[in-house]
């Protein structure tokens, strides 16, 4: 049976209903990559297969180049070794490509940084702790943890200072911070008001 493309779940802000609780919990918390979604799995018919954030992708229409590079270029190898040896996982993440922020070092750009794993047989995430330690073992990569057991605080005001700061690089300000519970699919995301600032 053919594998449906499965858009990524939008990731609600804190402070919004959808995220009401979570501050009950303890979250691992991510930097904030600034990219383009992507996503990529595979499907026993038509091989290994790749999406955005809303669609299905092809060669002939592609999203920044990472279909063309995961599927034709040495750089995807080890994405598909990790998919064919757990054919019931699909990988989600930050393809890494110019967008607001252009100040990452050149090393960083084109790469396809993993921020969550669906279980297709269980139908669930894996969770932060599991997705981590899966990826680190099969050597793909991970977007970078700031903290693993992160207290959540309620003042909203606390989180967006939080939220400035370095990304995956030394002075080079990150978008925000993503927080994921740690028992649960439970997450949220905290925008820099710097970020915002940007996008205007």
């Amino acid at each position: 049976m053919s594998l449906e493309f499965m858009k990524y779940p939008h990731l609600e802000r804190f402070g919004n209903l959808e995220v009401t609780g979570i501050e009950h919990g303890i979250t691992y918390v991510f930097p904030k990559i600034d990219g383009t979604n992507a996503s990529m799995w595979f499907d026993e018919a038509k091989g290994f297969c790749y999406g955005s954030r809303n669609r299905e992708l092809s060669l002939g229409a592609d999203n920044a180049g990472f279909m063309a590079t995961l599927d034709n270029t040495p750089y995807g190898t080890g994405y598909k070794r990790f998919l064919r040896k757990y054919p019931n996982l699909r990988l989600y993440g930050e393809w890494l490509v110019p967008h607001t922020l252009k100040n990452y070092r050149d090393d960083a750009w084109r790469r396809f940084y993993v921020f969550d794993v669906f279980d297709i047989d269980k139908q669930q995430y894996m969770l932060p702790k599991e997705r981590q330690e899966f990826c680190n073992l099969l050597n793909i990569p991970h977007v970078p943890v700031v903290d693993k057991a992160f207290t959540m605080i309620t003042n909203i005001d606390r989180l967006l200072d939080m939220s400035e700061g370095d990304g995956m690089n030394v002075d080079v300000k990150r978008e925000g911070l993503v927080f994921k519970h740690n028992a649960s699919d439970f997450s949220f995301k905290a925008i820099s008001n710097s970020y915002l600032l940007k996008e205007k």
